[in-house]
């Protein structure tokens, strides 16, 4: 047997298996429910019902008021140090 006619037999071997994985896994899945239920439009309702809650929110600003909060200050810029370059080919042989 040579080396072409292996390689074939193989690629025929894995081209099998491939569709017949593929056929079992299209046969177990579960099938698509595009009709409305009971449970969908309860879902709904509680969406609905959280944006509701959502929208009812109120943040306390008062805290940007605290004086100790206006006291806050942004940290100091730390200084620049002064930077040497290197080589420009730092692989180049010396």
């Amino acid at each position: 047997m040579n080396r072409q006619t292996l390689s074939l037999i193989l690629v025929a071997v894995a081209f099998a298996v491939t569709a017949y994985l593929w056929i079992n896994y299209s046969r177990t899945r579960p099938a698509i429910d595009t009709g409305k239920t009971e449970e969908s439009e309860v879902t709904v309702e509680r969406l609905l019902a959280e944006v509701k809650r959502l929208q009812e929110v109120r943040l306390d600003t008062s805290l940007f008021q605290d004086r100790l909060f206006q006291a806050l200050q942004e940290p100091p810029v730390p200084p620049e140090t002064a930077v040497t370059p290197g080589r420009t080919n730092p692989f180049e042989p010396f």
